[in-house]
């Protein structure tokens, strides 16, 4: 679930075509603006921790430091960029043309987040970056904390998720996502 419109939903995987996304600019978060990241790819896939229902809480919205994934949430999209073929002018409408979309070869990917939120006063903030490695978007995805056992490195259910569905569709993600060091 996302409430922007201009981000795919998870069932959009494998779709190819121009993307416009959102990214937060400015100091302040309420008052800044947007601004986007263009760019030409394969939309992979996504990881949410949104849930339908709130946890119990006794405000309308949980406070800050307090967890209800229906209040707030994290999403993550993979994407991987399309390029055109040198003899064909990339600002043209190359991709409208399948002959030349054959043609076409892979780029960069791109991961853009999102931490959602439907709490009164607050926006949501976007944030994307980009790698020409298979390996760093594992590592990108990979949270670090000290826990009780001392320092841990994981995956959280959200990044799983979207490594997972674009292993589906990208053969050097499939290896990371195999080969990955953290569960």
């Amino acid at each position: 679930m996302s409430t922007s419109l201009l981000l795919p939903p998870a069932e959009d995987a494998g779709q190819v075509r121009r993307w416009y996304l959102p990214l937060t600019v400015g100091e302040d978060q309420v008052e800044g603006g947007l601004d986007y990241f263009r760019t030409f790819a394969r939309f992979l896939g996504m990881g949410t921790s949104h849930a339908p229902d709130h946890q119990p809480h006794l405000d309308r919205f949980v406070k800050r430091g307090e967890r209800c994934n229906a209040c707030r949430w994290f999403e993550v999209r993979i994407f991987r960029e399309v390029r055109p073929p040198s003899d064909v002018d990339p600002s043209s409408d190359w991709m409208t043309q399948p002959d030349v979309l054959r043609r076409s070869t892979v780029g960069d990917y791109v991961l853009h987040t999102t931490g959602m939120s439907v709490v009164d006063g607050e926006v949501a903030l976007y944030k994307h970056e980009v790698t020409s490695s298979s390996y760093s978007v594992v590592e990108f995805l990979t949270t670090r904390r000290v826990g009780n056992q001392g320092p841990e490195a994981f995956l959280a259910r959200p990044s799983a998720r979207a490594l997972a569905e674009a292993a589906e569709y990208d053969p050097g993600l499939r290896d990371a996502y195999i080969n990955r060091a953290v569960s």
